[in-house]
């Protein structure tokens, strides 16, 4: 009977030694180990900052687009404001106080219209009202001093045209003087509130001197 490889007459064939797997230097795979830690960590950490960075720079695009466009809202509300205020002065009785009431719910319709138009953020839309608050209060201010000083005139010129016709009555008719003064001084009186401080004296000091 042929033998097996190794076997020895009369003896069983010893089983051969299973491979062995343990690392030859533990230390050099241990350390190893770490050092792979160590550059997973690091790579980790320098995937956070360059997200870090680009939504840094991200945020760096949006506000300055959010700038922009605050710049050009404002502009336009400006431009818009300035030129109704032209168009009203050329066009209609400013003197009217309807007129200035009119300009001013014009303004706030134009100044809400800006807002909800702007596509920047939240924080920008705070800050666009910020910057529009002001503006529309200058224009509505300018409306409200260009009707004062126009009922002014109006007033100025109603008397001066009633003045002319008291004069013309007390030459005429010397004799009527002192009624045509009651009656101016209750057309002044009827003028006051129009008038600035010390202008219904003022009237009243001139028309006597006019009619007498």
């Amino acid at each position: 009977m042929a033998k097996l490889p190794g076997e020895i007459a009369g003896e069983r064939p010893m089983p051969e030694a299973a491979p062995s797997f343990a690392p030859r230097n533990p230390g050099a795979v241990e350390r190893a180990g770490r050092e792979a830690g160590i550059e997973i960590a690091q790579a980790g950490q320098s995937f956070t900052r360059l997200g870090d960075e680009l939504q840094f720079a991200h945020d760096g695009i949006r506000r300055r687009e959010d700038a922009v466009g605050r710049a050009r809202a404002l502009s336009t509300f400006n431009e818009e404001a300035a030129t109704e205020l032209r168009r009203i002065q050329t066009e209609e009785d400013v003197s009217d106080i309807g007129v200035t009431s009119r300009y001013g719910g014009w303004l706030a319709d134009k100044q809400k219209k800006t807002l909800d138009s702007h596509k920047g953020s939240a924080e920008s839309r705070a800050l666009l009202e910020t910057r529009l608050e002001p503006a529309r209060a200058t224009y509505a201010d300018r409306m409200a001093g260009m009707g004062v000083e126009a009922q002014k005139g109006l007033v100025a010129r109603q008397w001066g045209k009633g003045l002319g016709e008291y004069v013309s009555r007390a030459y005429a008719n010397p004799g009527s003087v002192p009624r045509i003064i009651s009656e101016m001084d209750a057309s002044i009186a009827d003028f006051a509130p129009a008038l600035e401080t010390g202008k219904e004296e003022e009237f009243r000091r001139v028309g006597r001197a006019e009619v007498a």
